[in-house]
C-alpha cells in the first residue's frame, strides 16, 4: 500500500503529482536559483578552459594541442555568451533546456578532445568525466535530464575508450567502468533523494500556509490573511495617495437557517455567498470570509462611489442566484473609503457601521460618510 508522501510524486519521477503545485515549486526555484546559476555556468566554464595547461604538458603534438584549445577556448566564449543573455530568461523550463544543452556542449567537448589525444590514458581520463559528473550534479536540472547527461557522457567516454585502446587495456578500461558507473548511481541517488525531499518540504509548507491563510469551508482567504492584505494596500495607497475601499457583506438571518434548515443547509449558504461574490469582485479585488456570517471585500484603486455600485452588483446577483432558497437568503451591505489617518481598525468599523445601518432598513444600501 502507497504511504500518503509518495502519492504526492509522480513516480518514478521526484516531481509533484499535483501539476500546479509542481508549477509553484519551480516558479520558486526558479527565483532561487538563478543568480548563483549564472555564476556556476562562469566558473565551470573558466575551469574547463583552464584545463588547457594540463593539455599542454600532455599532448606532445602542437597541431593537437591547437585544436584542443580552440575547442576549449570556443566552449569558453558560448559560455560567456550564455551567461550575458541569462537575463533574459524569465521561466523555469527555459532555464532547464539552457542548463541541460550546456551540460550536453560541455560532454561533447571533453569527448572531441579525448578522442584526439594520442597515448590516452583511460584511466586519468576517467577522473575528467568523474568531475564533470559532479560538476552537472551541482548545476540545477531537472533529475531526469541530469541523470541522462551523465549517463550518456559515461557511455560516450567508455565506447570511446574501448575503440581507441582496444583490447590494451582491458583492465584500465573494466576500472573506468565501475568508477564512473558508481558516481553515476551514487549521484543520481542522491539528487534524486535531494529533489524529493525539497518538494516534499515544499508540498508540506503549502498545505501549512492554505490552513493558516483559508478558511477551511469557502476555501476563502481568512481574517488573518485579510488583514496582512489590507495593511499593505492601506500603506500604499496612503503613499501613492490612491483610493481604497472596503466592503463588508452580512448574510442575514443565518442563525434562522441553521435552525429551521440544519447546519449543512446554513455551510451551503455560506458556500454559495462566498462563490457568487468570488464570481462578482474583479481579479485585484481581495475576498475573505471575515467571521460566521460575514464577508470582507477590499477594493484597490476604488473610490466609495465605485465601491457602493460593485456592493448593488453583489446584492443582486446573490438576490437572483437564492431566490428560490427557502427560507429567503439575503445580505446586507456596507462599504467605506480609506482616510489619511485610517488604522485597520477604523477603515474597517465604518464600513461595519454602514453595514448595520443598511441591514436596519432590510438589506437596502445605504451609503455611509466618505473617505478623505
Amino acid at each position: 500500500m502507497a504511504s500518503p508522501d509518495s502519492r504526492l510524486f509522480r513516480f518514478p519521477l521526484p516531481e509533484l503529482a499535483d501539476h500546479r503545485r509542481e508549477d509553484r515549486y519551480r516558479n520558486r526555484e526558479f527565483h532561487r536559483i538563478f543568480d548563483y546559476t549564472k555564476a556556476l555556468l562562469l566558473i565551470f566554464g573558466s575551469l574547463f578552459f583552464l584545463f588547457s595547461i594540463a593539455d599542454y604538458f600532455v599532448i606532445e603534438s602542437l597541431r593537437i594541442f591547437r585544436f584542443t584549445l580552440f575547442l576549449r577556448s570556443s566552449f569558453l566564449v558560448l559560455v560567456v555568451a550564455l551567461h550575458l543573455q541569462l537575463d533574459n530568461l524569465n521561466d523555469y523550463c527555459t532555464l532547464v533546456s539552457v542548463l541541460t544543452g550546456y551540460k550536453v556542449l560541455a560532454s561533447i567537448t571533453f569527448l572531441a578532445i579525448f578522442a584526439v589525444y594520442e597515448s590516452p590514458d583511460v584511466i586519468m581520463q576517467s577522473f575528467g568525466v568523474l568531475a564533470l559528473i559532479l560538476a552537472f550534479s551541482l548545476v540545477p536540472n531537472r533529475w531526469i535530464y541530469r541523470t541522462a547527461v551523465c549517463l550518456a557522457l559515461t557511455l560516450g567516454f567508455l565506447g570511446l575508450a574501448t575503440w581507441m585502446v582496444g583490447g590494451t587495456d582491458s583492465m584500465q578500461l573494466l576500472a573506468a567502468a565501475i568508477y564512473l558507473n558508481l558516481a553515476v548511481v551514487i549521484t543520481t541517488a542522491g539528487s534524486y533523494q535531494k529533489e524529493r525531499l525539497a518538494r516534499l518540504q515544499f508540498a508540506q509548507n503549502s498545505e501549512l500556509m492554505q490552513t493558516w491563510t483559508r478558511d477551511e469551508l469557502t476555501g476563502l482567504y481568512n481574517r488573518r490573511k485579510f488583514n496582512q492584505e489590507a495593511r499593505q494596500w492601506m500603506k500604499r495607497a496612503k503613499e501613492e495617495g490612491s483610493p481604497l475601499s472596503i466592503l463588508i457583506l452580512d448574510i442575514d438571518d443565518l442563525k434562522k437557517i441553521n435552525d429551521s434548515l440544519g447546519h449543512l443547509a446554513g455551510d451551503k449558504v455560506l458556500k454559495q455567498f462566498a462563490r457568487i461574490t468570488k464570481q462578482t469582485i474583479r481579479t485585484d479585488d481581495t475576498l475573505a470570509r471575515w467571521g460566521g456570517d460575514e464577508f470582507a471585500v477590499l477594493l484597490p484603486h476604488t473610490p466609495k462611489d465605485e465601491a457602493e455600485e460593485m456592493a448593488k452588483r453583489i446584492d443582486r446577483a446573490i438576490s437572483t442566484a437564492l431566490q428560490d432558497f427557502t427560507p429567503a437568503a439575503s445580505c446586507s451591505l456596507g462599504t467605506a473609503e480609506i482616510r489619511q489617518n485610517d488604522d485597520l481598525h477604523t477603515f474597517f468599523h465604518r464600513a461595519d457601521m454602514d453595514m448595520y445601518r443598511s441591514k436596519a432598513e432590510n438589506g437596502r444600501i445605504k451609503g455611509g460618510d466618505k473617505g478623505h
